[in-house]
C-alpha cells in the first residue's frame, strides 16, 4: 500500500504539471509549499523540495534495479 502510494506520488511529481522543464523557473519542481497554514512559501520553488524529489527518484531507481520492495 505504501509502496504504491510513493510510486504514484513520484509519477505525479514527474508529470508536466509539476516539473519546471521548459519554464523560466530555476527549480526542478513547480508549486512548492513551505507552510500553508501560515501562508508562507506557497506555490514557489523550494530547493529542499527539489532535493527530496531527486533523492526519492534515486532511491526508487536503486530499489527497482536491485528488485527490492518494501
Amino acid at each position: 500500500m505504501y509502496w504504491k502510494a510513493g510510486v504514484n506520488a513520484l509519477h505525479s511529481l514527474a508529470s508536466p504539471r509539476y516539473l519546471a522543464k521548459g519554464s523560466n523557473n530555476p527549480a526542478v519542481l513547480l508549486h512548492g509549499v513551505g507552510a500553508k497554514p501560515r501562508d508562507v512559501e506557497v506555490d514557489v520553488p523550494l530547493i529542499y523540495g527539489d532535493y527530496y524529489f531527486i533523492e526519492a527518484i534515486l532511491r526508487y531507481n536503486e530499489m527497482i534495479k536491485t528488485k527490492k520492495e518494501i
